[in-house]
């Protein structure tokens, strides 16, 4: 029996705008996914990002996948932009590997894992892999669609907490797809932008133990104008807002209904209980 750990993430800022070559800061936080893997006398009905991975890993490396049973424990929300998918996709590349006895370095594991990734999202940026790959808070850039630019931080998380806002009904992929294909090109550009210039006030609040109110609430008013902020997880934004703090969506978001994780801030984080919601601190 061999298992494997991957942590969630949490989008700090820059989702969205990475899909643009823009920045991103990534961390990742103390919620973790186990896959257990097992030899197996039979070959059991595989889920397509199984196939992607077992595809590539023998590409890569010209050894066969044998037959294995599969086990999954996660404490992980699926849907909820915490990296669900980025953290099996990456477990089960590491399981397999030590299946077969293969010790890879992190690019192979990240050139494999993406191929389960893609299933889940169709043309992931790749921040959330990375970050659950190097187990530390990323500085995040796609340059082009073969290079990226990924710089590990040694920043400390700042005290957050995570409010749910509700499961969204729509995919990463669906809610990816309608911003590329719904909102203008133009307003894309200045979205970007706008979160270009806030993810490098967020390096530098980070770096110096600046403030980081404003540039939360920034970004989640870029965000709302993109149209990925549910009314349901807006109202519990502006609750927030209305204490003093700051909060926004980390991940793809939603529209019909809840758009998943909320990160929430506040100078005095004991007002945030006065909301009454389920406060899941991130550590």
């Amino acid at each position: 029996m061999i298992t494997a750990q991957a942590s969630a993430k949490i989008h700090l800022i820059g989702e969205y705008s990475a899909i643009w070559g823009k920045p991103a800061i990534i961390f990742p936080i103390d919620l973790k996914l186990s896959t257990e893997v097992q030899k197996s006398k039979t070959e059991t009905k595989k889920e397509s990002f199984q196939k992607a991975i077992e595809t590539k890993i023998e590409k890569l490396f010209q050894k066969k996948v044998p037959a294995y049973s599969l086990k999954i424990d996660s404490q992980i929300p699926t849907g909820s932009g915490l990296g669900s998918s980025a953290a099996l996709s990456a477990s089960l590349t590491l399981a397999l590997l030590k299946l077969i006895n293969i010790k890879a370095p992190r690019q192979k594991v990240f050139e494999i894992a993406i191929e389960g990734e893609k299933v889940f999202h169709g043309f992931p940026s790749g921040s959330d892999l990375w970050t659950v790959i190097l187990k530390k808070p990323i500085w995040f850039r796609k340059e082009t669609a073969d290079l990226m630019t990924v710089t590990p931080l040694d920043f400390k998380i700042p005290q957050l907490f995570l409010i749910n806002s509700g499961k969204p009904y729509e995919s990463t992929k669906q809610m990816v797809d309608f911003v590329t294909k719904n909102v203008s090109k133009a307003t894309q550009e200045q979205f970007a932008n706008n979160q270009e210039e806030l993810t490098k006030q967020m390096f530098y609040a980070l770096k110096n133990s600046g403030q980081i109110t404003n540039i939360i609430r920034g970004a989640h008013k870029n965000l709302a104008k993109l149209g990925v902020v549910s009314k349901g997880a807006g109202r519990i934004i502006k609750e927030v807002e209305n204490l003093g703090g700051a909060a926004k969506i980390t991940g793809a978001g939603g529209r019909k209904e809840g758009s998943g994780m909320i990160i929430a801030f506040h100078k005095q984080p004991k007002k945030l209980k006065s909301l009454g919601y389920k406060l899941i601190k991130i550590k």
